[in-house]
């Protein structure tokens, strides 16, 4: 049975919440705690998976009781619910959120993202993993990048335009940002997969405070890292979304699914940069195939860590409620045919993506073990396709800015 707890200074609020959850009963355990300390208290005695709370509280808010039990209890799921909608106040709370939640929240809301997030936890049942990866709480980005973005930020004259062109080449930043924009505090009642569309409905002065004022984003830097993984990294990802891009326009395919796989292909590797922002002396020499050589490298991964960086990179997004499609695609990467859609869709094309590019870009010795999935290609009737695919990788590979 999942825990769940609920925090609220007024007593109303909480109340409301116990009669609208009363036929959940028999699936979770429910806690209501009358405030930051309350909850603390709570949290000592009861192993909880998931926490939502208010952001305005008195004594303590709920931005700086989610910091306490991101440190304390690094595995819990932390949502807020909130009504409250000050820029500066909202905007802290991203540090240590993982979702927000507008109120009022309708019943079906609020079921989907606690139902989402108890499954999360056992799609992920690796407690070390777990504590590793609910604590990011943003990505890195690619230092010549950030800083880019910090000069290009810091000039009047700085439009949405050339942000957007900067932050769609970088994971850490674009996974932020749409993460902030498929939030309730944006009113969206449709999940945002474009960055375009995301950087123009959060704002400039948003991306702003992001970068400027609160320090959300940072240049990767880890010394104890000795190749140039990194940068590999971000160029692969990169060319890899623009390959799905070219494909998905080649195809002729649906608009949402082009911004989506574009999406979803720059952070198919998501898992990897968290891996190696955490654990780069463990990670790199299995990277770099130096520990079990010549298996692919999600399968050294299940033996090494017990999960491989695609079932990590999904975690995240998953936590940071980025929509069910972009996720599978993230988990599915490496083996498509472990899910059941049979529709040339996101997952399809991020995984033919990444394969074209390891083959004409590779980023790492285990490069050549990524291979088509060609089972799951002759039951989409694609596997004719992929050496039209291949011409297609030549042209976006000559594209490639980073």
């Amino acid at each position: 049975m999942k825990r769940v707890m609920f925090v609220d200074d007024e007593p109303n609020v909480l109340q409301g919440l116990q009669r609208m959850l009363r036929p959940k009963r028999e699936d979770w355990e429910m806690y209501f705690a009358k405030g930051g300390e309350e909850a603390l208290n709570l949290l000592q005695n009861a192993p909880i998976d998931v926490i939502i709370t208010d952001m305005r509280m008195p004594g303590m808010d709920g931005a700086t009781l989610l910091e306490k039990v991101s440190k304390l209890y690094p595995t819990v799921v932390r949502i807020v619910l909130s009504g409250y909608s000050d820029d500066v106040n909202i905007l802290r709370s991203v540090v240590n959120s993982h979702q927000f939640l507008a109120k009022p929240c309708d019943y079906d809301t609020l079921i989907a993202t606690l139902n989402r997030a108890t499954w999360l936890q056992d799609y992920l049942n690796n407690p070390f993993l777990q504590r590793l990866t609910s604590n990011t709480s943003s990505l890195p980005s690619h230092p010549s990048l950030y800083y880019e973005i910090v000069l290009m930020l810091e000039k009047p004259e700085c439009t949405i335009k050339q942000i957007v062109e900067k932050i769609s080449a970088d994971i850490g930043m674009s996974a932020k940002i749409l993460q902030l924009v498929n939030s309730a505090y944006f009113g969206n009642s449709k999940h945002i997969t474009s960055l375009v569309q995301a950087v123009n409905l959060i704002g400039l002065n948003t991306v702003k405070s992001l970068v400027l004022s609160l320090h959300v984003f940072s240049g990767f830097n880890n010394s104890k890292l000795k190749s140039n993984l990194i940068n590999n990294l971000w160029n692969h990802s990169l060319l890899t979304a623009k390959v799905a891009d070219r494909i998905a326009r080649m195809e002729q395919l649906d608009r949402k699914i082009i911004e989506e796989a574009y999406s979803a292909s720059l952070l198919h590797d998501v898992g990897m940069l968290i891996l190696l922002n955490n654990l780069p002396q463990e990670y790199e020499p299995l990277l770099m195939n130096q520990m079990l050589p010549d298996i692919p490298i999600e399968e050294a991964e299940e033996v090494f860590f017990g999960a491989s960086h695609a079932d990590v990179g999904a975690y995240l997004m998953g936590l940071w409620g980025l929509p069910e499609s972009m996720m599978q695609a993230i988990a599915y990467h490496h083996t498509p045919s472990r899910q059941n859609s049979r529709e040339f869709n996101g997952i399809a094309l991020v995984h033919a993506a990444n394969v074209l590019t390891n083959e004409a870009h590779p980023i790492m010795p285990r490069s050549e073990t990524v291979r088509f999935d060609e089972e799951y290609l002759d039951g989409l009737g694609l596997r004719g396709k992929t050496d039209e695919w291949r011409k297609e990788c030549r042209c976006a590979e000559q594209d490639e800015t980073i």
